[in-house]
Formats: structure tokens, C-alpha cells, sequence
């Protein structure tokens, strides 16, 4: 990232938290009564964990929680309560995380009154102060295999191992950090040797509690301002905080996200996606969280980042680097407002793709996404992306690649966890150059709920380019996180 850009991002940092300043020193008493009226004991202590904060963790673990996955891969983990505050800290720092500061101690009360076990920190696994703070470690395996039905390729078909793992430090005071890697298919296509994995870093960042630092207690009141710097996945879009396969619901991702799992279709030119995920970049991120009304929760991102780079067929690749190609910075912005039932979001991003001292070639993306638990039993997803940019083979004229998906799932039965799930997404692409181009993909399938916590995914996907045959892919996916 260049000074510029660096530059832009602490002096709006520097202006809003002296708009806190004020806020933080009237509110100080209130939030240490707040703090020490609500906070659940110890993991030293965990059967003193009080009944309302028990309830009041339920609530806030439906509402916060299973947006992404279901509550049986949560509630068969056995962690003591300080190893259950590690794990909810870390959910609460990814990326388009919805959990309040004010639920996580809650939530990781309820969790350990029912999927707890006796002991303190050294239950954890990581953790070593026994209140959340300190060292906590994550992997998730997740095993997939896919073919296809007839002689249209397939990218990178039959198994591969997606393995991510996470290590994230959480401090007594205003610094925590986050390091994520994760294997990698690119090099299968691109250079490596035979099917050799690649490991790659999805995050290396570090987050300051701008309010923590303004006052030098921690704030569990709801409200959190924070400061992100380094390499992180980009807040574009409800599915970036699905972008670890710990939450997938499907096999592959939707088409406007999906890249190194498509299907190649004769005489097509290469399609690229909207944005492919998890899309990781260098910058910086100021993140804000408020809670509204009742029960609501607005959560704000405004970042810059290096942006994407290039403008021919590899431009995903190539914005995969950890170095810019221009000085010129990328800027975007996420919002969303959620409660116990619903989260609707928005998102921009724009920037300039074009190599240093060559003439700009400039791109938008914009977004809207809606997530819902219409009942206990019925989940429903639906997200708009669209990407415009100046054509590099046309000059003066625009290239516009768009996508929708429409994904609900049905809980079947609860002992054991199965559910049917339908997704219907599109793909489609409008320049001069190449002319237009449609897929449509429909999906279908079983999600199957294992012994500790472990998801099977069965899924049908009929791919349909407009004008040309159908091609059928059968997949399958099994995730598990430790």
C-alpha cells in the first residue's frame, strides 16, 4: 500500500476517534457497571455462570451464529468456558463477522452450559490468561471430490483437500492479530509442478481497539470501533464471511464467486467471475459496530486496499500478488443491518487496474445480499454482485460481468442433522469484445450433520450456458473444524 493511501486511512481514523474521545470518558463508569454487572464468571469458575447471561447467550448465538452454519456443529464441540470465549473472539474478529462485543461473553456462557466441559484455560486448547486472552488455534479439513457427466472440462476435477489453518492472538489490551494459510489449487494450472498443492496466506493482519485504547478498559457494550492493517479477506459481499469452508452449504461457491471450479464450454471465451472468494488483499480497514433499536446490529467497513490488477483474462491471478501495480489505491465500503431473524448488506469497491504509468482503466463492483432464518427449520440466502469496468481490447467502451444467487435450505430431520438444500445462480457477461454470455446453474442437495461436528455435502449441479448443452457435475464435500 502506498503513502498515499496510508496516509488517507489514519488521518479518517485519527478524525472519528477524536469524535470518541468524548463519548469514551462521559461512558467510562457506565461501562465498567455494564461490564461487571453482565460478565459470566470465569473459566476458573463455570458453574457460577448465572442463568440470565445463559439465556441471554442463546439469543444472541441464533441470531449471530447460524446465519452461517448450524448449531449442531457448535453445540458438539465439548470446550471448557475460556476455550469457548477464544473460539467466539476469533469468530467475532473474521471478516463481516455480526457478533456484537456485548454477546461474546454470552454467547461462549451458553455454549459452555451446553456444550461445555469441566476445567479452565487449560480446556482450551489455547488461551492463556483463562478470560479469552492469549494464543487460540484453529484448523479446518475439508475433503471434496467432483465429476462431471459428460466431455465438457471440468476445472480441477476429482479430490482436493482444502485445509485452513488459523492462529489468533487476542491480548488483555487494545492489539489482537490473526494468521490465516490455507492450501491452494492455483499452482495446478499455473506453473507448478504436476498436482502439487500450493500453500497460501489468506490473512496476516493486526486489529487496534480504537475505543479500548482511548480508555484502557474493554467495552462490552455493543458499540466497537476498530483499526485493521495488513493482509485480510475484503469485506465484498455476504459471502466473504463464508469464505472458509467451515461454513460452506454447498460443494463450490456461487458462479459469481466461484473461480478454479468451473466448467469450460466450447467456443466460450474465458468467463471470469465477479469477484472470486475468497478475494485476499494488502490495506486498510476501519470497522464500526453500533447496536440499533432492538435487537439490531449496524456494522460498518470503509477500507483501502491495492485493489485488482491487469486487464486481460488473468487479472484474479495476478491480484493475488502481495505488491501493487499501481500507486494508486483501491477504496470500498460494506454495510449491513441485522437482527434476530434477518441481515441485509450493501457493498462498493472501485479502483484503477491498469499497470503504473499506463493510461487508467477503472472498475466498480457493487453488491446487495440478504440473509434470513425465516423459522428454526428454513434458511434462505440471496445476493446481487456486478462489476463494470473499462474495456482494455475496446477503447471507450464498458465490460459488465454480473451474478445472482437464490439459496434455500430445509431442515429435515434434527437427530441426525439432514437437510435439502436448492440454489439457483447466474453468471453473465456483456462487452463488445467477446459479445454476451449467460450460465445458469441450478443445485441441488443433502447436507448431512456428523459425529463432531462434521458436515457431509451431496450436490447435483446442472450447469446451463445460454445457447449451448447442459453439462451435469456431481460433487461432494466434507468439512470438519478442530
Amino acid at each position: 500500500m502506498r503513502g498515499n493511501a496510508i496516509l488517507w486511512s489514519v488521518l479518517v481514523c485519527l478524525a472519528i476517534w477524536r469524535l470518541s474521545l468524548g463519548e469514551c470518558a462521559a461512558e467510562e463508569d457506565i461501562f465498567l457497571d455494564q461490564v461487571s454487572a453482565t460478565q459470566p464468571a470465569t473459566a476458573s469458575q463455570p458453574n457460577t455462570i448465572d442463568a440470565a447471561s445463559i439465556a441471554a447467550g442463546e439469543t444472541a448465538f441464533y441470531r449471530s451464529c447460524t446465519s452461517c452454519h448450524d448449531e449442531q456443529r457448535a453445540l458438539q464441540k465439548p470446550k471448557s468456558y475460556s476455550g469457548w470465549l477464544n473460539t467466539v473472539q476469533r469468530m467475532a474478529s473474521k471478516t463481516g463477522a455480526h457478533i456484537s462485543s456485548a454477546d461474546v461473553a454470552p454467547i461462549a456462557a451458553y455454549l459452555s452450559s451446553v456444550a461445555g466441559v469441566a476445567g479452565g484455560a487449560a480446556a482450551a486448547g489455547g488461551g492463556g490468561d483463562g478470560g479469552g486472552g492469549g494464543w487460540s488455534f484453529a484448523t479446518t479439513v475439508s475433503l471434496l471430490h467432483r465429476s462431471a457427466s459428460d466431455a465438457f472440462p471440468l476445472e480441477n476435477p476429482g479430490f482436493f483437500a482444502d485445509l485452513w489453518v488459523t492462529a489468533n492472538y487476542q491480548s488483555s489490551g487494545p492489539l489482537r492479530a490473526t494468521v490465516t494459510a490455507c492450501t491452494s489449487c492455483h499452482s495446478r494450472d499455473n506453473g507448478g509442478a504436476g498436482n502439487a498443492y500450493s500453500i497460501e496466506l489468506v490473512e496476516g493482519s493486526a486489529t487496534l481497539d480504537l475505543r479500548q485504547m482511548c480508555h484502557g478498559c474493554k467495552c462490552d457494550d455493543g458499540y466497537e470501533m476498530l483499526f485493521k492493517a495488513g493482509r485480510f479477506i475484503v469485506p465484498f459481499g455476504a459471502f466473504s464471511a463464508m469464505a472458509n469452508p467451515s461454513t460452506y452449504r454447498t460443494v463450490t461457491m456461487p458462479l459469481m464467486f466461484n473461480m478454479g471450479r468451473r466448467v469450460f464450454v466450447p467456443g466460450w471465451p474465458p468467463r471470469q467471475p465477479v469477484l472470486p472468494a475468497p478475494f485476499v488483499d494488502e490495506g486498510l480497514d476501519f470497522i464500526y459496530r453500533a447496536p440499533m433499536l432492538e435487537n439490531l446490529l449496524f456494522t460498518f467497513d470503509a477500507y483501502a486496499i491495492n485493489g485488482l490488477q491487469g486487464t486481460r483474462a488473468d487479472i484474479f491471478n495476478r491480484s493475488r500478488a502481495y505488491f501493487d501495480n499501481n500507486e494508486d489505491p483501491s477504496g470500498g465500503a460494506r454495510m449491513t443491518l441485522g437482527g434476530d431473524f434477518f441481515r441485509l448488506g450493501t457493498s462498493v469497491l472501485s479502483g484503477n487496474l491498469a499497470d503504473q504509468n499506463q493510461p487508467h482503466i477503472y472498475y466498480t463492483l457493487a453488491g446487495a445480499d440478504a440473509t434470513a432464518q425465516i423459522t428454526d427449520w428454513l434458511r434462505f440466502y440471496f445476493e446481487y454482485a456486478m462489476r463494470r469496468q473499462d474495456s482494455a481490447i475496446a477503447a471507450g467502451t464498458k465490460e459488465t460481468t454480473s451474478g445472482t444467487v437464490t439459496q434455500l435450505e430445509l431442515r429435515l430431520w434434527d437427530q441426525p442433522y439432514i437437510s435439502a438444500l436448492v440454489r439457483y445462480d447466474t453468471l453473465d457477461h456483456r462487452s463488445i469484445a467477446y459479445g454476451p454470455a449467460t450460465m445458469y446453474r441450478f443445485t441441488s442437495g443433502f447436507n448431512i450433520g456428523l459425529p463432531g461436528g462434521s458436515l457431509l455435502m451431496i450436490n447435483h449441479e446442472r450447469w446451463m450456458p445460454k445457447g449451448s448443452d447442459h453439462v451435469d457435475v456431481f460433487g461432494v464435500r466434507w468439512a470438519v473444524s478442530l
